[in-house]
């Protein structure tokens, strides 16, 4: 059964009047405005009742003919029909061309009657004056019959012009509704919706009833003015726009959901070039945003288990020859970071030539689904293509097939790698076609124009007669002029939904293929294709059920139905393709199917797009694989939290480190916090505030180490705990994801060696006093007896012995920080102050620098005054030690967003960017030339971190090789 909206549609397609009503009480479902006319009333008669519509014919027969047609489905015609209509008030009596036919569901069932009719009054008072003319003048008869006969003809070509209408119409629904995108037609200058399918109308969230207003009357003030600028702009400039990943809101369900849509405004012509429609094809692309944002979710997970377990990454799309590595794999065969991959010139070049064939081979046999089901696994020696270093690694991945068993995609990884695999799909848009216009009405134009010269030539009786022909040349022009407009919105509908048309004459046997329809078929567009040719093409499996389809089609049980998908394998190029194809089946008076009609449509990328979304699980599933070996040797527990819903997961090994309750899911992570020790809780619920606070340049990481609190079940632990938040587009926090890793005996191990440094350095105090003290004993007696050389050498001695102390001094700190003795004595204080007494001393001890101090305002903070000086004046004496002399040092703070910045800039050697993430560790220190004459253990800037962390602020450094460094700390600014 026809909607309403399909029963509206194919009533306006028709260039005549027609309505079309259904059930026994004959309601109006649809009527065009051709009918309306003829009836003379307005649109509000849809859903009325036939005699409460037209009162009028109560008496006249029609609504007894209607019966009979309803219920024995029997069709009736009537050439000259008569009938009684009010016209201004009063009865006229017209004269129709009418016809009556059933409609009839899937099933078979009669649910309505359509109703077309051409009024031929004019023509009908004509053939009466035309008898009366006759009985006068009887010797012209034989050119009044002949007349006739080409009236007849023309009536003839009307009616053949109305089945193709009739024909074009019902394609022009297959493709809307069968359509995969949304699609619509909207006037260019009433912004009127002439045609929607169901999609674009739930995209719009309006119904059918929408059709046919303006977009004002059935969208919001804000929809509407946003569409109609579009459409002007299309109009105006007379090309299409397009869009990708448009955000839209929908209500499914009775709730809101965030879609997003690619869409195309397509401009429509008339004969004369104008725009005077705009097309809109949307296509609905949140599956793959959703699949795509998982893989992203996942794919971090992995990236935070290969930081904590180091292991690496590769990924080769085999169809497009395409190979991915992460930063740990280019290191181990010495790739630039920024240089493409390739197979053969970085992956087969860089294997030492003694394994080359083994592991190549390796790679065949992975390739091979019988021989090893996509398992590789190998070990095998790499040159690194920098500095000809040769190491072995471990490869272990798999092969992903198709359904044909072919090699897709071969991921996996190599042992100690940092980096992760990003992936991403990129969707292909095919290309359309076009369609041939039909020219069968040129062919009528030039038939009319031959009638109507010959009526010109008749005798001057029969001017009504000639009178009457041009009138059917006038309405035929308008018919043609309707039909080509209908066909090019229908080329462009067909053009945007990439299909072709193909229409089999069974009477004759003859088909027509449009260029698309063969192209999909693989033929060339000059090629003369007959039906039982085209059979040879399907797939073998395929054509089975082919056949079976074609045979239900043309049952006239089945009402011509025929929908279906299926392979071809192209006659000239030998592709494989998949076809949607769909059309309908036209019976006689007898059952007997006449023509078969519809559209075919190239599915090969959305059959592709569903292997690749397999492809894509597939893929989250080996990395969730990978994930959990990683996870099992390293003994990590990952959690998994979900800020929006305050829903926080916890694995089985992160249950067991915090002593959590056996269960998967918690709705409050109060449960945690309750684990940590005192100490640490404040520490802990900062650095993971921090993580959810978006900033660009911290990415939402988190990189932390603490303590867990002894139970009578568990003793004291120390974990070090790695995430990330991720963010929307907005910056709002949705997820924060990452890994624990006990490191307990770890932690236990650097105890040990704090306490040996500290004790030691108690140890060596004693001694450096005592010779502190004897080097003074013999200063005084050099100078005493004016021993120049004795004072000289007691002198360098005693410089040694203050930088031994001082070192002592410094392993002692670290022992303290590590045993969380280091004290921090917060005061109120102004940083101006402290800046100024920064100032005042170096200025009077550099002197192989120039020393720049920028003004600082008033800025008052709590914090213990010494520590923060101790960091200033450590970051001021590094600037000296690292830069050349006489290069410019410049201090400056500076208050924003309530913190504090401090920052000291050399002009110095700078440090080199793998280097830049370790400079606050303990004890590091950067390699290099230069590094050889400078001295320190690499403990300064470590306290300087430690400092400013417990004061709850942050430590960095920006360096460019060459250039220089910018050292910088943030503090809290009070009020």
């Amino acid at each position: 059964m026809l909607s309403p909206y399909a029963q509206q549609t194919l009533v306006n397609a028709l260039p005549i009047g027609a309505a079309i009503f259904t059930g026994p009480e004959h309601l109006i479902g649809a009527v065009n405005p051709q009918m309306l006319a003829i009836w003379s009333k307005e649109a509000d008669v849809t859903g009325m009742k036939l005699l409460d519509a037209i009162p009028e014919i109560r008496d006249q027969g029609f609504f007894e003919l209607m019966n009979d047609v309803y219920t024995s489905g029997k069709e009736h015609h009537n050439p000259d029909g008569q009938a009684e209509l009010l016209v201004d008030g009063q009865l006229q009596t017209k004269y129709f061309d009418l016809s009556f036919k059933p409609l009839r569901d899937s099933a078979g069932r009669i649910y309505g009657v359509v109703n077309t009719a051409v009024d031929v009054t004019e023509r009908t008072l004509y053939s009466k004056q035309l008898q009366q003319v006759n009985e006068e003048l009887s010797a012209v008869n034989e050119e009044m019959e002949a007349s006739g006969e080409e009236l007849r003809t023309a009536y003839d070509q009307l009616e053949h012009t109305h089945d193709t209408l009739v024909i074009t119409s019902q394609i022009a629904e297959l493709l809307l509704e069968s359509a995969p995108v949304a699609v619509g037609v909207i006037d260019a200058v009433s912004f009127k919706i002439d045609t929607a399918n169901t999609k674009l109308l739930e995209l719009w969230g309006v119904d059918r009833q929408a059709i046919g207003k303006p977009l004002a009357e059935v969208l919001s003030s804000f929809e509407s003015e946003l569409l109609t600028n579009l459409i002007l702009k299309v109009r105006d400039a007379g090309h299409s726009l397009y869009g990708n990943d448009v955000k839209t809101m929908i209500e499914r369900g009775g709730a809101w959901a965030t879609t997003y849509y690619n869409f195309v405004y397509q401009p429509i012509r008339n004969g004369k070039g104008e725009v005077i429609s705009v097309q809109i094809v949307a296509n609905e692309v949140t599956d793959q945003r959703n699949a795509k944002a998982d893989v992203d979710a996942v794919l971090v997970q992995l990236h935070l288990a290969q930081k904590a377990a180091h292991f690496g990454v590769f990924d080769l799309d085999v169809v497009n020859d395409k190979l991915y590595w992460d930063e740990r794999t280019r290191k181990i065969f010495g790739v630039d970071p920024d240089k493409a991959i390739g197979y053969s010139s970085d992956f087969a070049e860089g294997l030492h030539p003694n394994d080359r064939e083994r592991t190549l081979q390796a790679v065949i046999d992975a390739y091979d689904q019988q021989l090893t089901g996509g398992v590789y696994d190998v070990e095998y020696r790499v040159v690194d293509a920098a500095n000809g270093n040769i190491c072995w690694v471990k490869a272990v991945g798999q092969v992903y097939f198709n359904s044909e068993a072919e090699p897709q995609r071969f991921v996996g990884t190599v042992v100690d790698i940092t980096g992760a695999v990003e992936a991403r799909q990129k969707l292909e848009a095919s290309e359309v076609q076009q369609q041939e216009l039909n020219e069968e009405l040129s062919a009528i134009n030039e038939e009319l124009s031959a009638v109507n010269e010959e009526y010109q030539a008749a005798n001057e009786e029969l001017t009504a007669m000639n009178d009457e022909l041009r009138s059917i040349q006038e309405e035929r022009t308008l018919l043609h002029r309707e039909l080509e407009i209908r066909e090019e919105r229908l080329r462009f509908a067909m053009k945007a939904a990439d299909v072709g048309t193909w229409d089999l004459d069974i009477v004759n046997n003859q088909v027509s293929w449009d260029e698309r329809c063969k192209e999909l078929y693989g033929f060339s567009k000059d090629d003369v294709v007959p039906y039982e040719q085209v059979l040879k093409y399907m797939h073998p499996d395929d054509m089975p059920h082919v056949n079976e389809a074609v045979m239900y089609a043309l049952d006239p049980a089945s009402n011509g139905a025929y929908d279906i998908e299926f392979r071809t394998i192209g006659a000239e190029d030998q592709r494989l393709r998949w076809l949607h194809c769909c059309g309908k089946a036209f019976f006689d008076d007898k059952g007997s199917a006449y023509r078969f009609s519809g559209i075919a449509q190239d599915i090969t990328v959305q059959k592709m797009q569903a292997d690749e979304l397999t492809l894509t699980l597939l893929k989250v599933k080996e990395k969730e694989e990978q994930l959990t070996s990683a996870k099992e040797a390293a003994q990590l527990g990952l959690f998994d939290w979900d800020l929006v819903n305050k829903v926080y997961n916890w694995d089985a090994r992160f249950r067991e480190i915090f002593n959590l309750p056996d269960q998967d899911t918690f709705q409050d992570n109060s449960v945690v916090f309750e684990r940590l020790h005192p100490d640490d809780v404040e520490r802990v619920r900062q650095a993971a505030k921090r993580s959810q606070t978006y900033d660009r340049s911290s990415g939402g990481s988190y990189d932390i180490q603490y303590r867990i609190s002894a139970t009578e079940h568990s003793p004291e632990r120390w974990v070090r705990a790695i995430g990330k938040t991720l963010f929307s587009e907005e910056g709002t926090p949705l997820r924060f994801i990452g890994s624990v890793l006990d490191i307990t005996e770890q932690k236990q191990e650097e105890q040990r060696r704090i306490d040996f440094i500290g004790i030691v350095s108690h140890e060596l105090r004693s001694p450096l006093t005592s010779l502190n003290g004897y080097l003074q004993m013999l200063e005084m007696s050099a100078k005493k007896n004016d021993d120049q050389f004795t004072n000289n050498v007691a002198a360098k001695a005693k410089r040694q012995v203050g930088k031994m102390s001082s070192m002592i001094t410094g392993f002692l700190d670290v022992a303290r920080v590590g045993e969380g003795k280091i004290n921090i004595d917060n005061k109120p204080f102004d940083m101006a102050d402290l800046v100024k007494a920064a100032e005042s001393e170096s200025l009077a001890t550099i002197t192989s620098h120039t020393v720049i101090y920028h003004p600082v305002e008033h800025t008052p903070v709590l914090a213990d005054q010494d520590k923060i000086e101790q960091v200033l004046i450590n970051f001021i004496n590094n600037a000296v030690k690292y830069s050349p002399q006489g290069t410019t040092i410049n201090v400056s703070a500076v208050t924003q967003n309530r913190q504090v910045r401090v920052c000291v800039k050399d002009e110095g050697m700078g440090i080199p960017a793998k280097d830049l993430p370790y400079v606050f560790d303990r004890f590091y220190r950067v390699d290099g030339e230069h590094m050889k004459t400078t001295k320190g253990f690499g403990i300064g800037l470590y306290l300087c971190r430690e400092i400013i962390e417990r004061h709850g602020g942050k430590i960095g450094v920006q360096s460019t090789l060459g250039e220089g460094s910018t050292f910088w700390f943030e503090i809290p600014v009070t009020h």
